[in-house]
């Protein structure tokens, strides 16, 4: 019998090609599904990475909002108008005097006209009424938060001597007693010097004293001006 050797080897050699084709394509998967896999972890802990840091920042701003919290007192000043020639504010200042109180505030280049200050219940009948008139306004807030006693006591008597102010200014007000203010100032808790607000406390204190029996308009630029000097120093 013959055997076709040519067959025989060629059969051979399709088994060792197809072996060693499986064998490189087997490598070949296994090293690209490695490869795969590490690029696949890498992009996954970057944006793992990239999540922590959005969580840890908003956490962070979170954080600092709560620790801020809301301000202890807030004072709502309404504006009538704002120039950089004095006379124009003062012509603004007499054209509105009539409805209330308005004072001038100088501030680096200009002249703010400030019809009131307020408490968050006041300023909006006051805002209202300008409006109704046709007086052009603005409001702005005043936040303060408290160091300590000697802020929380400056800020009530800065409200109550503006409380005084606004009273005095109705138009069918010609007076206001002050012994119910003075009385209160006189009762309030004795601040200690190493407090932050000691200083000023201690001086609204002894201007409250002096104050006449009874104040009029005449007397309401003096108060406007003791008072709004300490309270602008919590302008921002």
């Amino acid at each position: 019998m013959k055997y076709t050797r040519y067959n025989i080897k060629q059969k051979r050699r399709g088994k060792g090609n197809f072996f060693l084709y499986f064998v490189v394509t087997l490598l070949a998967a296994l090293l690209l599904g490695t490869g795969l896999s590490f690029m696949f972890k890498k992009a996954t802990e970057a944006e793992q990475q990239k999540g922590t840091e959005v969580t840890e920042n908003g956490k962070n701003q979170q954080g600092e909002q709560e620790n801020k919290g809301e301000p202890n007192h807030q004072f709502y000043l309404i504006q009538c108008g704002v120039f950089k020639v004095k006379e124009n504010a003062e012509a603004l200042r007499k054209s509105i005097e009539s409805m209330g109180s308005p004072f001038i505030v100088e501030e680096g280049e200009l002249f703010r006209v400030y019809f009131g200050v307020y408490s968050k219940d006041q300023w909006e009948p006051v805002y209202n009424m300008l409006k109704e008139k046709g007086i052009n306004s603005t409001k702005s807030v005043i936040n303060v938060y408290y160091d300590d006693l000697s802020t929380g006591e400056l800020c009530q008597i800065i409200e109550a001597n503006f409380k005084i102010i606004n009273k005095v200014s109705e138009q069918n007000i010609k007076a206001v007693k002050t012994n119910e203010l003075k009385a209160w100032a006189e009762s309030l808790q004795t601040i200690e010097e190493n407090k932050k607000h000691y200083k000023d406390v201690i001086e609204l204190k002894e201007y409250i004293k002096s104050l006449p029996e009874e104040v009029d308009k005449t007397k309401v630029g003096e108060i406007t001006s003791t008072t709004y000097n300490k309270l602008k120093q919590f302008k921002k």
